[in-house]
């Protein structure tokens, strides 16, 4: 997928079009074609994202995420793309996101290829931290799904290969 302002409908793959076929499917939660504001309240609620100390369920948020399409009462199929590929058009590509997480990486594998596996967790920390994001509890906490002591070393590591799995396809 291009790293572009906007992705349309033809960057998308296969698989990213089925899985947001799927997203599209569990947001509709009356299963009638459509994402209603309604079936947004309950998508949210059900993630609790309120006690999280978000916004995000809150009427003007919402109302905010419809005014793209004229405040509208409902998100059809393609109008979902649409908004899905705005939204994705900005996220790098994985190359990218390789390159800039080899640069912390500690180890290679054969022929000199980075061992995203071997990121220091505590390095990658601090400089989660000078880049602005000064909150270390939710940095742990962003990061704890994807870490684990190394075995040869003891060390704390970034299983960099685990998180690029989950956010690309």
């Amino acid at each position: 997928m291009n790293s572009s302002k906007s992705t349309t409908f033809s960057d998308f793959s296969a698989t990213q079009i089925k899985q947001l076929k799927e997203a599209f499917e569990i947001i509709d939660d009356d299963g009638d074609g459509y994402i209603s504001k309604q079936d947004l309240k309950k998508i949210f609620a059900g993630l609790n994202l309120k006690n999280e100390g978000t916004k995000i369920d809150d009427e003007t948020t919402i109302k905010e995420m419809f005014a793209e399409f004229d405040d509208a009462d409902s998100i059809t199929y393609p109008q979902y793309l649409s908004l899905m590929g705005s939204l994705l058009g900005d996220f790098p590509e994985r190359g990218d996101i390789e390159t800039a997480m080899g640069t912390f990486c500690t180890s290679t594998k054969q022929l000199g290829e980075k061992d995203l596996n071997s990121i220091d967790y505590n390095e990658l920390v601090k400089y989660l931290k000078l880049a602005g994001f000064d909150d270390e509890d939710e940095i742990h906490k962003a990061l704890k799904n994807f870490s684990a002591e190394s075995k040869v070393t003891g060390q704390k590591i970034f299983k960099g290969e685990k998180f690029l799995e989950t956010i690309t396809e």
